[in-house]
């Protein structure tokens, strides 16, 4: 028996590793979810407008406004990538795509050739004339345009005729007339043979934390989450958007 510690020695032992417990100090612009997670975890919040803090979420306008042009201390992390649309805008996603294809075939090719896994893009309207010689090319082919700033599927389409987007274009030529930049769209071939899922359309939503650009340092969590069309894929219905 004398060789287990007491109870009370357990006890000090646990207060003691508690109190060396850094504290985690947040702001947090949001009362959803977020807000919970933090209260729940025991984070302190720091008061509005002190820099004491370890975490900082808020919106996106917020946090552009004031720290695209600061640097943050070692200790703080925010929500988003410094520079985030570069990835989140489907254009310059895409843009970037083949800058660094571009690169790669100067320096790596057959690394280069690791980067042939997105379909032929456009963005439009300003590459518009270049996508109308591509889609001459391959008729009957399904193609897929995509608003580049939006997101949850919102004014996402799929066509086989150039009249199909009639209403796409009239709406940017007026736009244009107006002296008003057109919404920017990209236009891609569509993948008619997608890897299923039980028949279903599918994508995969993954969290990581990037402690770190330089060196690259990126945490990837555990756990994540898949998100299924509601009807079994087919060609046959390229308007029904439960399908694609």
């Amino acid at each position: 028996d004398g060789l287990l510690p007491s109870t009370n020695s357990l006890r000090l032992l646990l207060i003691r590793k508690m109190s060396k417990k850094k504290v985690i100090k947040y702001r947090c612009t949001f009362t959803n979810t977020i807000l919970d997670v933090f209260r729940r975890r025991g984070w302190q919040e720091a008061s509005e407008g002190s820099n004491d803090w370890d975490v900082l979420w808020c919106d996106l306008h917020l946090l552009s406004l004031h720290f695209d042009n600061n640097f943050l201390l070692d200790h703080q992390r925010v929500a988003y990538f410094r520079n985030y649309y570069e990835l989140c805008r489907k254009n310059m996603m895409i843009k970037n795509l083949k800058r660094l294809k571009k690169n790669l075939r100067k320096t790596n090719p057959k690394e280069a050739e690791r980067c042939d896994f997105s379909p032929l893009t456009f963005e439009v309207p300003k590459e518009y004339h270049m996508f109308v010689e591509e889609f001459k090319k391959s008729l009957g082919s399904i193609w897929i345009m995509k608003p580049s700033m939006k997101s949850q599927g919102r004014g996402i389409f799929l066509f086989q005729r150039l009249k199909d987007i009639d209403d796409w274009k009239n709406m940017s030529s007026k736009m244009m007339i107006q002296d008003t930049a057109p919404e920017v769209y990209v236009v891609q071939k569509y993948i008619e043979n997608p890897y299923l899922i039980g028949g279903r359309k599918f994508d995969i939503r993954m969290y990581v934390l990037v402690t770190s650009f330089s060196p690259l340092k990126i945490w990837v969590y555990r756990e994540g989450f898949a998100r299924f069309s509601h009807y079994p894929y087919t060609v046959d219905r390229i308007k029904d958007k439960f399908t694609h």
